[in-house]
């Protein structure tokens, strides 16, 4: 299918990230670590570690290789470094370039929703005195969030979808 074709070139997409430091790719590439998270993260892993327990077994490191050219995985401690030398907004635009080549080629008649929550449900929020609130915005027919903001309160809403 196209679209796997589409998901296995991921890596292409993050060859643009900047990072914070030098780095020269010594054992594994940024690409890579980044391509390893996002699987592992697909496969509804929740946490970095329970991702690089997955990603270290032999089977799905074949798979890796094979399907979406993951060819290195890096040891825990230097998966984290890795991660740690992304500049965040670089990041944000390399996955929403990967993101946007996964969307059908028009998206007329699609449903978009807009959708704001407060933030208010764990027991440290109690100092604050406005919880946060995040703006959503949804395409229904795909299941996709293609964009959320922050906002100061609710009446903030409708601007910060604009």
């Amino acid at each position: 299918m196209e679209s796997e074709k589409k998901l296995a070139r991921m890596m292409t997409y993050f060859g643009y990230v900047e990072l914070l430091v030098d780095y020269e790719g010594y054992f594994c590439s940024v690409e890579e670590a980044i391509s390893n998270v996002i699987a592992g993260t697909f496969c509804w892993f929740r946490n970095l570690k329970q991702i690089h327990e997955w990603v270290e077994d032999e089977q799905i490191q074949g798979i890796l290789r094979e399907h979406f050219g993951i060819n290195h995985v890096p040891r825990y401690y230097w998966l984290t470094r890795l991660l740690g030398l992304i500049d965040p907004a670089s990041m944000n635009a390399c996955f929403v370039r990967w993101a946007a080549s996964l969307l059908p080629e028009s998206l007329a008649g699609q449903t978009v929703a807009v959708d704001g929550k407060s933030v208010c449900s764990t027991a440290k929020m109690a100092r604050y005195e406005n919880p946060p609130h995040i703006v959503s915005a949804q395409l229904c027919e795909l299941g996709l969030t293609f964009g959320q903001a922050a906002v100061a309160g609710k009446s903030n809403e409708t601007p910060a979808m604009q």
